[in-house]
């Protein structure tokens, strides 16, 4: 039996969920390699606030999806102004310092 190939099976998993788009809302993907290389991980649960683990700030993507937009914060909540609110498809592979992601509910 053949072996499977983790790095492959990711790639085809990210692309998956960039390209094909599945009914699930938007999805910021934080990867832990620099140039955006994987592993990465997936944020894509709308109305809760999620800390971006530091060891995977190396650079992000983020498929938006309409109504769901990503606020994103340096501060240890999501709680007042985001840094940063992202409404498209919005990608980044020089690394980012923000601690905390909010995936907005339509």
């Amino acid at each position: 039996m053949e072996k499977i190939n983790v790095s492959k099976f990711m790639g085809v998993l990210l692309a998956w969920l960039l390209i094909l788009k599945p009914c699930v809302g938007s999805a910021f993907i934080a990867m832990q390699g620099p140039g955006c290389k994987l592993p990465a991980h997936v944020f894509s649960i709308c109305g809760n606030c999620f800390s971006i683990p530091t060891d995977y700030r190396a650079g992000y993507f983020f498929r938006y999806d309409e109504g769901q937009p990503v606020y994103l914060y340096n501060s240890d909540t999501c709680e007042g102004t985001p840094h940063t609110v992202l409404a498209e498809y919005t990608q980044d592979c020089t690394g980012f310092g923000w601690n905390n992601v909010y995936i907005g509910c339509p």
